[in-house]
């Protein structure tokens, strides 16, 4: 155990941090007449927990080399992360939850000191397609409300179904959790509806407040103006804007692009993250320009999950430089294409045939449909019904083809389960051959063919693998 004076100093000291910055802590303890040996101490304890976090392998991350570090992670009296870490466990697992712990530490400690006199800096966080971005923004948040930032805006895409998950999912991971400490100006049931006496919203300091916003220009006006009303009081709001999918909508925008500006120019204190799995258009913006949304001031790359299937597991890629050929993922043989006599029976030859268009059951949508419900039937058979399997038809942009699908994909449906309940031999044998074809192409875990329901790792001959069907 060390000095429990030093211990009592050290909590005090973290505290006092979380509304000053380090040097005017430090100056105040002088000022007190603490002893030096004292200081010493905290500034040592200080410096190696920033040096810790600034350490860590993942996310990899740049930018804020010549920034005083501040943050030194969450702490055992903090609210609301570790409420939502508790979720994150039982939900995820220790494994998982650590690692978004340590990479919403990594984004928290790139932000600004929110009691930072004036502040207004760009950063971005790339993640792989569902890697787990909202996890990490979600811990974000509340790391950085445990640390003094007072309001919290999501622009959170550009309709309303992706505005109410976001927004319901933030009312359970964080405001339920801590109930008096947060205060919703958006809702599951509403966009930004702007309260009356904006000031007096923004003047209390006990609560945070939380904006779920969709990216569209008569909502981003009224969120301009009611922060207009309220200048005086936004210099004492620390503020961290969260762009989900910032590559939608933000940049090269006629309307969009301006407003998100104007938003973030009545914001005296305000940080900018930008959260994307295409980065492409954020790094092309231009750099010179100190109120667009150039990753100015940090860059992060989250880590990519254990599970996470990207475009490298289904084509490979070539080796970079210094890499060994022969340790390159070369894809998994998962690819079917479709043949060009098929063509016209799975979408319109023109764009204007599509409201009358009737596709057909060609060979191979049969083929891949009946190898959609075997694998569902087997994950079912393994104990797995209660999590998600879908199957995607995509052959045309239009919705209204997508639409004619549904009947014959219900009529293939309806033949192939009553031709299971009729033990229809040809049936059974069609779908025999495609398990023993398909699974030992690629099986668990990219390795060899797997496992039959019996726990077998071939289907002994005659096996039948019935698919879960639905009435």
């Amino acid at each position: 155990m060390g000095d429990p004076r030093i211990e009592a100093a050290w909590k005090r000291f973290q505290h006092r941090l979380d509304t000053a910055l380090p040097h005017e802590v430090t100056q105040e303890l002088r000022d007190l007449f603490v002893p030096d040996h004292v200081i010493e101490e905290l500034l040592r304890r200080h410096d190696v927990e920033t040096t810790r976090i600034a350490s860590l392998r993942e996310p990899l991350a740049i930018g804020r080399e010549n920034t005083l570090p501040w943050y030194t992670g969450p702490r055992a009296d903090d609210k609301n992360w570790p409420a939502f870490e508790g979720i994150l466990r039982s939900g995820l697992g220790e494994d998982a939850a650590i690692k978004i712990d340590e990479a919403s530490t990594r984004v928290v400690a790139m932000l600004d000191h929110p009691a930072t006199p004036t502040f207004r800096s760009r950063g971005l966080v790339v993640g792989h397609v569902q890697s787990g971005k909202t996890s990490n923004f979600t811990g974000v948040v509340c790391k950085a409300a445990d640390r003094g930032y007072r309001m919290f805006i999501v622009l959170s895409g550009i309709h309303n179904s992706l505005r109410r998950q976001t927004q319901a999912r933030l009312i359970r991971d964080v405001v339920d959790r801590n109930r008096p400490l947060w205060h919703q100006i958006t809702s599951t049931e509403h966009d930004f509806v702007p309260p009356p006496n904006a000031q007096s919203f923004l003047a209390s300091k006990d609560q945070r407040l939380l904006l779920v916003v969709k990216k569209n220009a008569f909502v981003l006006r009224k969120l301009r103006d009611w922060l207009e009303q309220a200048q005086e009081q936004l210099g004492n709001c620390p503020t961290l804007i969260i762009d989900d999918e910032a590559d939608q909508a933000t940049l090269a925008t006629r309307k969009i692009n301006p407003l998100i500006r104007d938003v973030i120019t009545r914001l005296p204190k305000s940080c900018y993250v930008g959260y994307t799995a295409t980065p492409f258009a954020n790094l092309l913006s231009d750099p010179m320009d100190h109120e667009d949304f150039y990753p100015r001031d940090f860059i992060l790359s989250l880590p990519r999950g254990v599970d996470y299937q990207g475009p490298e597991t289904l084509f490979g890629r070539h080796p970079l430089d210094g890499e060994d050929p022969a340790e390159v993922p070369g894809g998994l043989d998962m690819i079917r294409s479709v043949p060009d006599d098929e063509l016209d029976d799975l979408r319109p030859k023109k764009l204007s045939g599509s409201a009358g268009f009737k596709p057909t059951v060609t060979a191979s949508l049969r083929r891949a449909t009946l190898w959609f419900w075997l694998a569902t039937a087997v994950r079912h058979s393994r104990g797995h019904q209660d999590q998600h399997s879908s199957m995607l038809v995509h052959a045309h942009s239009d919705t209204r083809v997508h639409d004619s699908y549904k009947a014959p994909l219900t009529m293939l449906r309806d033949e192939v389960s009553a031709g299971l309940m009729a033990g229809d031999a040809a049936l059974v044998e069609e779908l025999r051959l495609i398990w023993a074809e398909e699974s030992t192409r690629v099986g668990p875990e990219g390795g060899g063919p797997p496992p039959t329901p019996d726990g077998r790792t071939t289907p002994p001959p005659g096996a039948v693998v019935r698919p879960a069907t639905r009435k």
